[in-house]
């Protein structure tokens, strides 16, 4: 039932977002298989720059031999939302690429999309938030743009987030405390650069 009001959702409004899609024991193994990785700081574009002033969050990329089962059961639910997005819209998303994103106290990501400068292999944005008892005043929100609007999303622990990657112009306000997701995305490898 989730994989198709996600795909209703996405189709119709161009992004979902719903609370306890993931269980909080499924959260913390998550939690504990992110204590084991190493976080290196993330950068911005092809050559990717470190810009504090536009991000200073730290990331782990996933390998395709990932062997914890947190991990996999995380690959799984995006295999199968990434099968029906092919079966109902022909969207071609043949590949998946994610990392665990940690946010330290003050981080932020300024505004921007899901894709590099002349590229649109990045198909849909899916993000797993791992934070438990996150609560207002605890910033760390998504702020989608949208229409004039803004949408202040919370980060809270087993949420899930997917929208399109490519039109969707989103930001990660300063956060007040530790932050963690697992943020990928659905590609279409065979898409050319525009």
């Amino acid at each position: 039932m989730i994989i198709k009001n996600l795909v209703n959702d996405l189709h119709e409004k161009g992004l979902f977002y719903q609370e306890s899609v993931f269980s909080f024991n499924e959260v913390d193994d998550l939690i504990k298989e992110s204590n084991t990785r190493f976080f290196v700081k993330a950068g911005i574009g092809k050559n990717k720059d470190i810009d504090n002033e536009i991000r200073s969050d730290e990331i782990s990329w996933l390998t395709e031999n990932e062997s914890s089962m947190a991990v996999i059961r995380f690959l799984n639910f995006v295999k199968e939302l990434s099968e029906t997005l092919n079966q109902e819209f022909f969207l071609g998303i043949n590949d998946f690429e994610a990392h665990f994103a940690n946010y330290p106290v003050g981080s932020y990501y300024k505004t921007h999309v899901d894709n590099f400068r002349g590229q649109n292999n990045r198909v849909i944005t899916v993000i797993l938030y791992l934070n438990k008892e996150w609560k207002d005043g605890d910033g760390g929100e998504v702020c989608i743009h949208k229409n004039n609007s803004e949408i202040l999303l919370s980060p809270s622990g087993g949420s899930v987030l997917c929208f399109v990657s490519k039109d969707t112009l989103h930001e990660v306000l300063p956060t007040n405390k530790i932050r963690l997701s697992l943020t990928g995305w659905m590609l279409n490898s065979k898409i050319f650069p525009s």
